[in-house]
């Protein structure tokens, strides 16, 4: 401990795509910071560096994970130039890698936490498959963000302390003046608003997502708006513009209220995902999200629905049916996912961990 308060250093690799950060970053504006300090790594400057350092944290940046001998250095000497009470390493199965180097430095509970799952079918499947027979062998404890990412990388019957993508309910509440001055500025007005958050990558699915915009446009005049960023993003520009797909492409947002405000429904046909931090906002904000099957049904808050990514078609008919219902009546009641009542569990579970590890 450093002036009785206990340290922690989370590693959430690439900071500005998204989930992973969001989720740690709900965590440490609600944890108890006369209690802890939570110091993170990250491959390089983002949009939450400011905020981390305005609430106590420090940042530090090393190489990209995959690059794993340059980064492994780097990360040796933080380790051992900083005295950390617990390592905790949400790269899911390249958490091998640094793991180990924590071992090594001497920090005493180290943490595996797994955030995803795979297809079998992306360009580095074969990697994942591999590495995650050996993710968790230098963790003393196993974390996950859902049931399903627990199973996927740890295997049955694993003791993993479930530790869910939890936000602030408050923060994501619908705004019908931000909703209204979003679409007139958007040019929005009159237009099924069906819209997307996240990464612009192979996992999402993107390219099934502008199909299901451009069945629905048929139905009745339709936008898809695309918040997020990634590789694929001029790939996808330039498929809407070929299929005359009409889109909105908003850079990432910190305000994110507003475009679930803006939302007629949120729509994830992903390939795979741990639990979706998106998905979870958007039922708060009392948006209709439209899931893959792929999806943990763990995700479902009661304004969920799950369907199979096969046809286009029948995502847009199912959508075009409920679009007059998009916006949920009912308050959602699942408090499983308030940060208010996971950050102390967490608390909870750091403390006996760290009680153990004595």
């Amino acid at each position: 401990m450093n002036n009785g308060k206990i340290k922690v250093i989370h590693l959430i690799g690439n900071a500005e795509l998204g989930g992973v950060a969001n989720c740690v970053m709900n965590y440490y504006r609600n944890i108890d910071r006369e209690k802890f300090e939570f110091d993170f790594i990250t491959y390089g400057a983002s949009s939450v560096d400011e905020e981390i350092r305005e609430l106590g944290g420090r940042v530090f940046y090393v190489k990209d994970f995959r690059l794993f001998p340059v980064a492994m250095k780097q990360l040796k000497k933080i380790l051992t130039e900083n005295r950390y009470d617990v390592f905790h390493s949400h790269l899911t199965a390249l958490s091998v890698f640094p793991l180990y180097i924590a071992k090594q430095c001497g920090v005493g509970v180290r943490i595996c936490h797994s955030h995803s799952t795979t297809d079998g079918k992306e360009a580095t499947s074969i990697v994942k498959n591999f590495l995650k027979k050996h993710a968790s062998r230098y963790a003393t404890h196993l974390f996950a963000c859902s049931e399903y990412s627990a199973e996927w990388l740890y295997g049955e019957g694993a003791n993993v302390f479930i530790m869910p993508n939890a936000v602030d309910k408050d923060r994501y509440a619908f705004d019908e003046g931000k909703r209204l001055q979003t679409r007139k500025d958007c040019i929005l007005d009159g237009s099924l608003a069906v819209g997307f958050a996240g990464r612009f990558e192979y996992q999402k699915n993107l390219r099934f997502f502008l199909d299901v915009a451009a069945r629905l446009d048929k139905k009745t005049p339709t936008v898809a708006v695309l918040v997020g960023d990634g590789s694929e993003k001029e790939k996808l520009k330039k498929y809407a513009e070929k299929k005359n797909i009409r889109c909105l492409f908003v850079t990432p947002s910190l305000d994110m209220a507003r475009w679930y405000s803006t939302f007629d429904c949120l729509c994830m046909p992903s390939r795979y995902e741990g639990l979706p931090l998106v998905a979870v906002e958007a039922q708060y904000n009392g948006l209709r999200c439209y899931l893959s099957d792929a999806v943990t049904k763990e995700t479902d808050l009661g304004n969920a629905v799950f369907l199979p990514v096969v046809d286009p078609e029948e995502w847009a008919e199912k959508i075009f049916s409920e679009r007059k219902i998009h916006r949920s009546d009912k308050a959602i009641v699942n408090e499983e996912f308030d940060i208010k009542n996971a950050v102390k569990k967490l608390e909870n579970e750091y403390l006996k961990i760290i009680s153990e590890a004595k």
